[in-house]
């Protein structure tokens, strides 16, 4: 699938909504950040994101006014799982207010995700108290004697509770 984004202002708002894979060619990097007090980025159709998209993105991300707010929404677990490996992916100003969690069916072995919320499903750290998370119970797969779990390594996935404090 071929990368776009849909970028719309108010004021000194900007959010995007991004489709596809972020990488050599994303149209995120081309994002004028003049005069930006917050930046909402809406990741829910990213699909994943390539060496030199990573790179990108931080050299990207050095350039967001001192002061701007950036929030990013339904992070895709490719994305977490570059927030917990590369330093300096995460700027200080942003927050991750939603992410992607992946959930498993042993019974049918169906896949997909779920939504987890910032003060909801999972807390940041404050001070020296590491950061929580809360997962639902009893989340079903569709099927009445299904349930799903999450399918990730939790002491990996949700690293990111663990040093990122809200600026």
């Amino acid at each position: 699938m071929a990368t776009s984004i849909k970028e719309t202002r108010q004021d000194n708002i900007v959010t995007v909504e991004l489709n596809g894979y972020i990488g050599e060619n994303s149209p995120l990097f081309e994002v004028s950040l003049h005069r930006v007090e917050k930046l909402i980025i809406d990741m829910s159709k990213v699909n994943y994101i390539n060496s030199v998209g990573i790179k990108n993105w931080i050299l990207w991300s050095r350039n967001i006014p001192e002061g701007c707010k950036m929030e990013l929404y339904k992070v895709p677990p490719s994305v977490v799982t570059q927030i917990n490996q590369v330093a300096g992916f995460l700027p200080q100003q942003a927050v991750m207010c939603s992410i992607q969690v992946p959930y498993y069916c042993d019974t049918c072995s169906k896949e997909d995700t779920r939504i987890y919320e910032l003060g909801k499903q999972y807390q940041l750290g404050q001070g020296e108290k590491e950061g929580t998370v809360h997962h639902p119970e009893g989340v079903q797969c569709g099927k009445e004697e299904c349930t799903y779990t999450t399918d990730v390594l939790e002491s990996k996935f949700f690293k990111f509770l663990k040093f990122h404090k809200p600026s």
